[in-house]
């Protein structure tokens, strides 16, 4: 059987995370993958959830793709396109410190986006920072690593 990373740890480890971080905001991207085909869209939440100094921020096209879809990205680059514009809006409208992902493909598109558009704007820092929910789960609980 194959697993989502999410759902691998909530389902199969039953991993609860001690928090060792402070108190941030951070917004979730669930996969077209995870979210329709695999149905494990909640497993991501559950383990932020579990976090107690993250708080997690709504956007309002949650359900909505990120336009990369493997080669979908490729083969239709202008109707992708509008689709991350959309995304990124929605992500950045939260107000939410970072964004987090279990797909690195969707990750790479939409922090690949945020960047063309911070360079576009004249910006040297990111507008929207983000991260594997891998990563962000290991910086939240190795106690090394607090911040």
């Amino acid at each position: 059987r194959i697993y989502e990373f999410t759902q691998f740890l909530v389902d199969v480890l039953n991993f609860k995370p001690e928090d060792v971080g402070s108190d941030c905001t951070v917004v979730l991207h669930t996969s077209c993958s995870a979210r329709r085909e695999m149905g494990v869209h909640l497993t991501g939440r559950k383990l932020l959830g579990d976090l107690n100094h993250v708080t997690i921020a709504q956007q309002d096209h949650e359900s909505e793709c990120c336009g990369f879809g493997g080669t979908f990205s490729v083969k239709q680059p202008e109707i992708s396109a509008a689709m991350v514009e959309d995304k990124v809006k929605s992500l950045k409208a939260t107000g939410a410190e970072r964004v987090v992902s279990a797909d690195c493909g969707c990750l790479m598109n939409i922090l690949g986006h945020a960047a063309w558009k911070d360079q576009q704007e004249g910006r040297t820092t990111p507008s929207l920072p983000g991260e594997h929910i891998a990563t962000f789960l290991l910086r939240r609980t190795a106690k090394e690593n607090a911040q």
